[in-house]
């Protein structure tokens, strides 16, 4: 049996997948008791960064969608 992480291949990258397989690895099919608060730790951090990150690209990509909205609207006029 292939041990695979669950992810959604649309929406998370190589190289999350692959860091969220490392946690599980090292979380629980190694069953390494003492530095599961460490990587729980590491882990929440890196998606902490990971959200606001992507936060921030959505932004940026609306206010292009909002910006190319406003041109074809001048272009149809």
């Amino acid at each position: 049996m292939a041990l695979l992480p669950r992810t959604n291949p649309s929406t998370s990258s190589p190289q999350n997948q692959y860091l969220f397989f490392i946690y599980t690895i090292n979380n629980y099919i190694n069953n390494e008791d003492n530095v599961i608060k460490e990587l729980d730790h590491n882990i929440s951090e890196k998606l902490h960064h990971e959200k606001i990150t992507t936060k921030e690209s959505f932004k940026v990509t609306l206010r292009i969608v909002t910006d190319l909205k406003a041109e074809l609207e001048l272009v149809k006029a």
